[in-house]
């Protein structure tokens, strides 16, 4: 069964850097979410040249394995840590309290 992921996008760069809600998606699990954010199916979506190599490695960890483990690289801190600019994406699993909250206002139908 499907499950409802809020994206969420944190932009860093040298003059100005924002956070934000990019979308909302449908998907199985984390694997289908990390394979939606790397083939930019999401409108806005630009990944960082690392989603599409296979053998990159961050601190030792598979880049795929990293990003399953932390929910996108949103969440890494080895990007602040080394200033590296550019987009960072992650995704959560909405909730069911959350799901209800998102019906009230009519954002998703029923």
């Amino acid at each position: 069964m499907k499950k409802l992921y809020r994206i969420e996008v944190n932009h860093v760069g040298p003059r100005s850097s924002h956070k934000s809600l990019q979308a909302y998606i449908t998907a199985e699990n984390d694997e289908e979410v990390y394979e939606i954010i790397k083939a930019e199916k999401i409108h806005g979506v630009c990944c960082s040249w690392a989603y599409q190599e296979d053998n990159i490695t961050i601190d030792d960890e598979p880049f795929k394995d990293r990003m399953l483990r932390l929910k996108g690289d949103i969440n890494d801190d080895y990007n602040y840590r080394n200033g590296v600019p550019g987009f960072f994406y992650g995704w959560v699993e909405v909730s069911d309290i959350q799901l209800d909250d998102l019906k009230l206002p009519g954002i998703l139908g029923n």
